[in-house]
């Protein structure tokens, strides 16, 4: 509701007034038309002020707006407004319309929304109801002047399928009886269903330090979202898997990739792969995990990269290197026999081959930056 102020610029003066209304930011509730213009002298110019009350407390209000001119006199007024706002009890709802969703049959859900009484008088409540058993409502009686009150209605759904009702808030003012209505729908469904394939995961032969990919599929057949949490509890150290928690649509599917690592491993490995989910009939799921592995050497380096930067000029030639180690099972020595250089001229193999490492030890390769080299990058 727009509440009109008027009033009036008068120019006593000699020659032509220019003036703006300028309004604070923080009362956006008040607009102003016209909110400039120019008044010739001895004319006077009507202004309206334009309050909008519905977001302004009950009671005693007070706000100003200034008005600028070319009067050098005068060059800023501040006009002072003052009023108040009262009124009977006035409902509003938020939101008009709820939407539930997909709940299990069985089981229920909740939703809030707001009542709110814009006016200055308590909004009393004669009944609150909805027009569906599966939808219900709590009681309320009255909500004080200029207040909200966030209130409840839950669906517990009965049967399959969407399921409609209406609730209605029968409320009673100065014009009599009215009523409110909020729309509400909701979906029985049935219970999220898992299933994976397969139903175990194994290794073919793997020699220590190799990899080895599996996949598994988990499936959705139910009618509500299923949510999962692979590898619930921690999963052996010799595994790692490409998702951990996820959600599930009705009737779709996960993949999730396992992989097998032998590193560090002289002996076959077997454990479980826990996979906990939302279905009231199987939370739980264990995926036996089996890994084959044939003891070997392993050769791993300290870096893959050997980087000399920027140097200067080469005097004698620069020396880099880097560590082999052996990571393979007790027994199984691990023999290097040849390491070359793609561009021997740049970059030498001072570390003579062959040689041989014992598992858990190391040797050092060094390679040298050969001298008489031109302005540059050399790989």
């Amino acid at each position: 509701e727009l509440n009109q102020l008027p009033f009036e610029i008068e120019n006593s003066g000699v020659g032509i007034l220019d003036y703006e209304v300028v309004i604070p930011e923080e009362y956006s509730w008040i607009t102003c038309y016209p909110a400039t213009g120019s008044i010739e002298s001895g004319d006077i110019q009507a202004v309206t002020l334009y309050v909008s009350v519905d977001d302004l407390p009950c009671g005693e209000n007070s706000a100003y707006v200034e008005i600028s001119s070319n009067d050098y006199a005068n060059p800023l007024i501040t006009l002072p407004l003052e009023l108040t706002v009262s009124g009977d009890a006035r409902i509003a709802v938020e939101p008009t319309s709820i939407n539930f969703g997909p709940v299990i049959v069985g089981d229920s859900n909740i939703e809030f929304f707001n009542i709110t009484n814009r006016g200055c008088e308590t909004l009393y409540i004669m009944d609150i109801r909805t027009d569906h058993s599966d939808y219900t409502v709590p009681r309320i009686t009255e909500i004080p002047a200029d207040s909200t009150v966030s209130w409840i209605v839950t669906f517990e759904p009965s049967d399959y399928g969407m399921i409609y009702s209406t609730l209605t808030i029968g409320t009673f003012g100065d014009d009599g009886p009215e009523t409110t209505e909020i729309y509400l729908a909701g979906e029985g469904v049935t219970p999220p269903d898992i299933a994976i394939t397969p139903d175990e995961l194994s290794t073919p032969d793997l020699y220590t330090g190799a990899t080895h990919q599996e996949s598994l599929t988990i499936y959705n057949n139910g009618g509500y979202v299923l949510n999962v949490l692979i590898g619930w509890g921690g999963t052996p150290e010799w595994i790692t898997t490409s998702a951990f928690g996820e959600s599930i649509p009705p009737g779709d599917s996960l993949v999730v990739d396992v992989t097998f690592d032998a590193l560090g491993y002289c002996e076959d490995q077997a454990d479980v792969l826990r996979i906990q989910s939302n279905d009231p009939d199987t939370p739980a799921i264990d995926i036996p995990l089996s890994m084959t592995v044939l003891p070997a050497n392993h050769i791993t380096l300290s870096t893959w990269i050997l980087d000399w930067g920027e140097v200067g000029a080469i005097i004698k030639p620069i020396r880099s290197s880097f560590q082999t180690y052996n990571l393979g099972c007790e027994g199984y020595p691990l023999t290097v026999t040849n390491i070359t250089s793609s561009n021997p001229d740049i970059f030498s193999v001072i570390t003579a081959t062959p040689f041989t490492i014992d598992p858990g030890d190391s040797c050092e390769v060094a390679v040298a930056l050969q001298t008489g080299l031109s302005d540059g990058i050399y790989h």
